[in-house]
């Protein structure tokens, strides 16, 4: 009621009142809706404005009674004095109505948000629209609903519907923007709590901003100044109200905030102070990581399966190139004059400048992979804090500013996605969750980077390039270190790649590797000069020639070293690009790497080096041992990772490979073959991973043309070999074991001296070291030995000599017994090779310590056999050779595949020295030799030897050797190769006989046979050699074997069945050789065929050893074909001028060749086989043997066909039939003596050898010009007649032809007596002989008359009647006249006495005599013996000569008839010892008659 008065101090008074009660909250509702119309009236009374706000103020903040219609029109009343033109109650109204609005809120009871401190959850659409009812709140609910919703409705020009008495005029809308600002901002919980508030925001307050927003922003260049500012105002409002819908209701408005963020994209493109605001805006959200995550999450990652805008993409775009743009224009622009200079610009975009966020306290530390990092974030500078009404034009902001806000919120992102990455990662890493594998949380992150990594590379690359100090680079590089490290996290190859190669580029001089690029450089951009040095490649410095490193560069370095070491697991492909540039670096700072991980300074060449400033003299080191680290610290990498990495340096060495193509000796970078090897050698306890790929990379190198290349990559492989063997683990994986192994011997396979010399350097350092331990490495080994022995260079052979040397000095016992056999091999293997004739021989004596080890030392008996084969075969065996061989040339004209072997070698020495081996181990250890290795010793080894040593002779050179090919004098017997090669065989042949002589060998008898006979294989084709030592050779060999003596009394042994079967298997080699040489020279009569006398000599000799094998067993025809060759062995010619050469010894033997002797010794051994009672006519045979060669003797041969050649040559040479008169003198000699031991003999009696050695005789009484000859013949005659004569007086009835006989001994008579009587200087010669001649016949034929024939005695008067007739021989015609003479008295004066005797005996012999007169005969003879010991009477003798015949007679008649009486036989037993007694005095007419008695008694006792 005193209001109603409208006087101004009592309704100061009432209103002072009224603020009291309000204040004492006793105030009712009804009360508060009148006090709210009394305070209308006031105002449209025009009442102090200030009280009425006040008393408006106290009623809304104090109490709660004023609600609903009543808090509208409370509202409506302050926000008309709002528009009240008086500027103190304006203020206070703005004041009033936000705390107001903040109360109208505050009534509203909302509930506590979630302890999680998210939001509450969000809710679907159909859920919000079912909640969009205002009612359904409560009243204080509906209050604030209804408010924030007139607030929407004025901010648009609209009327509102709750305030119905406010018009919307009397309202600024930004008043209304500033009001929703704030609601927005403060009361989020209460948006999220009630739908229907989160109803509002979507359709009131995202269609203000929408319609106030979109279709101004790019007509700002049409509207005039005043309308500008308008925009501008409300812009910037809007653009707060976008901000904060933007940071606290995305999750809500997913749709809306596309829109938002599309629109301040585009506000980047507008004028300056739309940069500034858009930049504003977007950097309260850039330095949240949560809200950038889920803004990519929604839009960017959503991009392909909903069609969504890639926002944070479009975002991080627009900023990079806005930043781009302002930093091109303000600090790129030399041309114009008024830009500032580059300290300004430095100075200005100093990242010091950018204020850092304010909730990080200057920076934040994160720990990702155990790294500590700092991140430098800027925060938002405000701008325009000024209420925007109360400026009348657009406020004025620099682009540095747009520049500096625009990096910052770029800056903020890389921070917000290092922030994510690292918490990410290290969530993986605590779930155990493998680095390369993705999953579904990570997505978001992923497409972060993925949209982002190129406007914050663009961005992080102007910064490095414009920072001024040492600091800013390093924030600079840090940051990029770090998203390299969250790329590289996910495996993201691109944005990695990308910025990797950046860093990169920043540690390389700039336009390292552009052509055009001079070597110039300013120390402004990239800080002080520290190192002058060369380029890597001529191609990148094409002007001075030399590059320069700077502090920047240094300092990259360093990240660049940091990124390798503390993130390789992280860098996959990106490491090609690190070790490139690290490569590149190495080399212009003058490292020189080497395979044990050292960094060593270049040595200076050709003048160029690098050049050291006193500033980094002292971090060289360091830098060093950081580069080193790199790789030793590969060791933590995984398998993936560090195969990436092993890939990229095998990658980079190529390329360095390919450069350096065409300089064979400029030094290239050894740098990533050095570190490919470090690599390994750190992570050998894996080394399955990448070992095929080193290694192979490895084995590249070592084939390229650049020596030090190839010398970098054999001792990398080497060096990682034994590397492997150090390790204990490879012995027990075989795996890894045959993985090391197969590259050790794939080196074998690369021609590269130098690469095979480090390769047998490599063994020799593996056995040395772990040579006791090798088990099944062992095979290779040996291969790669056996592998350098057929080098042409010397220097590789020494090499591997030195290894195979090793090993079988140190190393047999502890090899396996499997692989001894490779030993044996791999030692001959070097005793073939060609390159060292030391070694060769050295090679052999190797052999013995191998035999030695075999007998002392080896205790596997299942493997001994083995070995020993091994062993002979590697001397004896061949192989087929390589095509490159010295030795294939030698078989090239031959069909023969193998090459050679120690017993065939090209080289004399060194057969000779594995011959003396060969045969030498097996004669000093064949008792160790079992059965069955015997057999293949002589089956595949011992005969193939022979069989091949011809064949390689055949191919050999038969002319003397130059001067050149030779230093040392060589004797005329070995001075071709076809002389060095029949030693050999020689020598093998003899060593082979040598066993059969010893006989050591354990075959079975047949087995035994078989070699022999085909051993005689082997001497048969020998002899028929027409190398005079080889065929030489074949016959002592066949001697040797003759000689040799197999036990047969001991079981086991050769029967001697089978041994006979041997020796004729023999005998009939022996005749073969000797007939197929005679016929080749009988049917040509080619001198070039005539065989040698030693030949024959050494084939005669074998004779006696054969008589002396055969004994008994010798066949007629076998003692006939032997007669046979010697017959025509003799009469081989000689030359004239070789004859003098072919005699020998002394005494009589000197008259004979040394061929004839041993013929005649030959002869001799024959006679010996005439005591075997199973070998007959053995005499015969030899005497006609003797005959023919007499026969030779006389009839010589002539050879004119031989001789016409040298008479048409000229030459005084002639072929002849070599001393015949000498030679015919011992034939008839032993043939005298022959006779004289075997006249008795039944066989010389039967066939009549006497006529035949007569008539044989006869023709050289002939020769009287050859005294010597005829009359040895006579003294020969005399001697068999008298020998002769008396035997076939005995044995007359047992020769085959007495008539014969006769004849032959008168014709001989005639012949000598009568028909060759000679009347010149040997007349009286031969009337002395005759004389004797005739004396024999009166002593041996006409004394004995009576035991001849009528016949025979009447030829032989009837020849000593006519030479009673010749003239001029008195002694001889008087001596015939007497013992003609004699003849006849005797014959008639003992006729009467004797006949009646004579016819007993005649009767005896027939069996017609009685029983009484062969007793009467007996009893005779026993006293006839008696008279004759008491006196000697000539008619006594005579009649006991006659008795002695009779009882003979007697004997031979009981042993023919095999019956006799008991009387007969005991007197022949008593007359047994009487005719015994008679022998110590028994007178010369006896001798014959007695003794033919006596042997009569010998079948006669043996029968009885």
């Amino acid at each position: 009621m005193g209001c109603d008065t409208k006087v101004h101090d009592i309704c100061l008074l009432c209103v002072s009142g009224i603020q009291r009660l309000i204040t004492h909250q006793i105030v009712s509702p009804q009360a508060g809706a009148n006090i709210v119309s009394m305070l209308a009236q006031l105002m449209d009374w025009n009442f102090d404005s200030i009280r009425v706000l006040q008393t408006s103020m106290l009623l809304l903040s104090t109490t709660t009674c004023v609600r609903g219609k009543t808090l509208s029109s409370c509202l409506s009343l302050c926000f008309r004095l709002l528009g009240s033109g008086d500027f103190q109650v304006n203020h206070t109204a703005s004041a009033i109505i936000r705390q107001a609005v903040c109360t109208v809120l505050d009534r509203i009871d909302a509930p506590v948000p979630p302890a999680n401190g998210l939001v509450y959850p969000h809710r679907s659409e159909h859920q919000q629209r079912k909640y969009n009812n205002i009612e359904d709140l409560d009243e204080f609910g509906q209050d604030g609903c209804r408010l924030f919703l007139d607030l929407c409705l004025m901010s648009c020009g609209d009327e509102p519907k709750w305030m119905v008495t406010l018009d919307s005029d009397s309202v600024h809308p930004s008043f209304c923007l500033e009001m929703m600002e704030v609601v927005l901002n403060q009361y989020s919980e209460i948006f999220f709590a009630f739908p229907q508030f989160i109803f509002m925001l979507k359709e009131n307050v995202c269609n203000i901003v929408i319609k106030n927003f979109s279709p101004k922003w790019n007509l700002q260049t049409q509207l005039s100044i005043e309308a500008k500012v308008e925009h501008y105002v409300i812009a910037t409002k809007i653009l707060k109200v976008v901000a904060i819908m933007l940071e606290r209701y995305n999750s809500v408005l997913k749709t809306e905030s596309e829109i938002f963020l599309s629109f301040l994209i585009k506000f980047l493109s507008g004028e300056q102070w739309q940069q500034a605001i858009a930049v504003e805006v977007l950097h309260k959200i850039c330095w949240k990581p949560r809200q950038l995550r889920d803004i990519c999450q929604q839009y960017d990652l959503q991009n392909k399966s909903n069609g969504s805008t890639p926002v944070f993409q479009e975002l991080i775009n627009a900023l990079a190139s806005l930043t781009s743009a302002k930093f091109h224009r303000l600090y790129r622009n030399k041309e114009d004059p008024e830009s500032p200079s580059d300290a300004e610009i430095l100075d200005e975009l100093s990242i010091s400048k950018l204020i850092l966020n304010s909730e990080t306290q200057g920076g934040t530390k994160y720990y990702y992979l155990e790294v500590r990092m700092l991140i430098f974030t800027s925060s938002i500078i405000v701008f325009l804090q000024t209420t925007p009404t109360d400026r009348s034009e657009i406020p004025f902001v620099s682009e540095d500013y747009v520049l500096r806000m625009s990096m910052s919120c770029l800056l903020d992102i890389a921070t917000a996605i290092i922030d994510l990455g690292d918490k990410e990662l290290i969530k993986r890493r605590a779930a155990n969750v493998p680095i390369h594998e993705i999953n579904e949380t990570e997505n978001t992150l992923r497409q972060m980077i993925m949209s982002g990594w190129s406007g914050l590379l663009q961005t992080l690359s102007l910064l490095f390039e414009a920072a001024p100090d040492e600091n800013t680079v390093n924030s600079v590089l840090d940051l990029m270190t770090a998203l390299t490290a969250v790329a590289g996290g996910l495996n993201m190859d691109g944005p990695r790649e990308a910025l990797v190669g950046t860093l990169c580029r920043f540690a390389l001089p700039p336009g390292y590797h552009e052509k055009s690029y001079a070597g110039e450089q300013t120390s402004g951009s990239g800080g002080q000069v520290l190192v002058v040095g060369q380029p890597l490649t001529a191609s990148t410095s094409s002007g001075a020639g030399f590059v320069l490193l700077t502090t920047r560069n240094i300092q990259v370095l360093r990240a660049l070293l940091d990124v390798a070491s503390d993130y390789g697991p992280l860098l996959g492909q990106s490491w090609s690009l690190v070790l490139s540039a690290l490569q590149h670096l190495s080399w212009i700072l003058g490292f020189q790497c080497s395979i044990t991980g050292e960094m060593t300074a270049k040595v200076q060449e050709k003048g160029q080096s690098t050049v050291l400033t006193t500033a980094i003299i002292q971090e060289i080191p360091k830098i060093s041992k950081k580069l080193a680290d790199v790789f030793e610290n590969s060791s933590k990498l995984d398998e993936v990772a560090l195969h990436h990495l092993v890939n990229a340096i095998c990658e980079l060495s190529t390329e360095t490979m390919d450069q350096a193509y065409g300089s064979a000796t400029r030094e290239p970078s050894l740098f990533a073959v050095a570190n490919l090897v470090q690599v390994s050698i750190t992570n050998l306890n894996r080394l399955e991973v990448i070992w095929r790929l080193v290694t192979g990379h490895l084995l590249e190198v070592c084939q390229h043309t650049n020596m030090h290349f190839r010398k970098t990559g054999a001792d990398g492989i080497s060096h990682l070999i034994i590397s492997a063997f150090a390790e204990d683990s490879i012995f027990s994986n075989q795996r890894r074991q045959e993985m090391v192994l197969a590259a050790f011997s794939e080196m074998s396979t690369i021609p590269k001296i130098d690469v095979r010399t480090r390769q047998m350097q490599c063994v020799l350092e593996v056995l040395e070291s772990r040579g006791e331990k090798l088990t099944s490495a062992w095979p290779v080994l040996l291969e790669i030995i056996q592998k350098s022995e057929n080098h042409e260079r010397e220097v590789l052979v020494k090499s591997g000599f030195r290894a195979i040397k090793l090993v079988v000095t140190d190393f047999l016992a502890t090899t396996p017994s499997g692989h001894l056999q490779l030993i044996i091999q791999s030692t001959m293997r070097f005793g073939t090779q060609q390159q060292s004739l030391n070694i060769s021989l050295t090679a052999i004596g190797l052999l013995w310590t191998i035999v030695d080890f075999l007998c002392h030392d080896f205790d596997d008996d299942s493997l001994l056999q083995d070995l020993w084969i091994a062993l002979y075969q590697a001397i004896g065996t061949l192989f087929k050779p390589p095509a490159d061989s010295c030795f294939h040339t030698v078989f090239a004209c031959t069909d023969c595949i193998f090459s050679g072997v120690l017993c065939v070698d090209p080289r004399p020495s060194v057969r000779k020295s594995a011959g003396q081996t060969l045969f030498g181990t097996i004669s000093a250890h064949g008792g160790s030799l079992k059965e069955d290795t015997w057999r293949r010793l002589f089956w595949e080894i011992l005969f193939p030897i022979l069989e091949n040593a011809e064949k390689v002779m055949q191919v050999q050179e038969k002319t003397a050797k130059s001067a050149k090919s030779s230093n040392f004098l060589v004797h005329h017997s070995r001075d071709t190769a076809e002389k060095q090669w029949a030693e050999t065989k020689r020598l093998t042949l003899q060593g082979l006989t040598k066993l059969f002589k010893d006989n050591k060998s354990g075959l079975t008898p047949s087995e035994w046979v078989r070699c022999w006979k085909g051993m005689l294989q082997y001497i048969e084709e020998y002899a028929f050699s027409d190398n005079r030592e080889v065929s030489g050779g074949a016959l002592d060999a066949f001697k040797e074997l003759l000689e040799a003596s197999p036990d047969l009394s001991n079981p086991g042994k050769i029967p001697e069945g089978k041994l006979q079967s041997a020796i004729s298997a023999a005998w009939n080699v022996w005749i073969s050789i000797c007939d197929k040489s005679l016929l080749k020279y009988e049917g040509s009569q080619n001198p070039q065929n005539v065989p040698r006398q030693e030949f024959l000599q050494s084939w005669t000799e074998l004779l006696p050893l054969f008589t002396e094998k055969l004994c008994e067993k010798m066949s007629p025809d076998q003692m006939e074909n032997v007669c046979e060759m010697l017959v025509r062995i003799i009469s081989v010619p000689v030359l004239s001028d070789a004859l003098p050469f072919l005699f020998t010894g002394c005494g009589d033997d000197s008259n004979l060749t040394n061929l004839q002797k041993i013929i005649l010794s030959s002869i001799i051994s024959l006679q010996k086989l005439a005591v075997y009672k199973t070998i007959t006519n053995v005499y015969p045979q030899i005497f006609g043997l003797l005959s023919a060669m007499l026969t030779l003797c006389y009839e010589i041969p002539s050879f004119d066909a031989m001789n016409a050649r040298l008479i048409a040559e000229g030459k005084r040479n002639r072929w002849l039939f070599a001393n015949p008169q000498k030679l015919g003198c011992h034939l008839m000699k032993n043939a005298q003596e022959l006779y004289q031991k075997v006249a008795c003999d039944r066989s010389v009696i039967k066939n009549s050898i006497l006529a035949d050695l007569i008539k044989t005789l006869l023709p050289f009484w002939d020769m009287k010009a050859e005294s010597s000859l005829w009359t040895v013949a006579h003294k020969v005659y005399i001697s068999v007649l008298s020998t002769g004569l008396p035997v076939v007086r005995q044995f007359a009835s047992s020769l085959a032809d007495e008539d014969r006989l006769w004849r032959t001994i008168t014709l001989s008579f005639s012949s000598f007596l009568l028909e060759n009587v000679w009347e010149n200087e040997h007349a009286a010669l031969h009337l002395e002989l005759s004389c004797k001649t005739a004396l024999l016949i009166k002593s041996e034929i006409i004394v004995y008359r009576a035991s001849y024939s009528k016949e025979f005695i009447d030829s032989i008067t009837s020849v000593l009647e006519s030479g009673q007739q010749q003239t001029g021989r008195d002694d001889f015609s008087k001596l015939c006249f007497e013992m003609a003479s004699g003849i006849s008295n005797e014959s008639r004066n003992d006729q009467n006495a004797y006949e009646d005797i004579i016819k007993l005996v005649d009767n005896i012999r027939l069996g017609k005599a009685e029983i009484n007169q062969q007793l009467a005969v007996i009893s005779r003879c026993r006293s006839l013996i008696r008279k004759i010991k008491e006196e000697s009477d000539e008619h006594v003798l005579t009649e006991l000569a006659f008795v002695l015949q009779a009882c003979r007679a007697v004997l031979q008649n009981i042993v023919k008839d095999q019956k006799g009486s008991s009387q007969m036989t005991m007197k022949l037993y008593e007359l047994y010892p009487v005719l015994c007694n008679l022998i110590q005095k028994c007178p010369l007419q006896l001798l014959e008659p007695l003794s033919h008695a006596l042997l009569a008694y010998q079948p006669f006792l043996s029968s009885e």
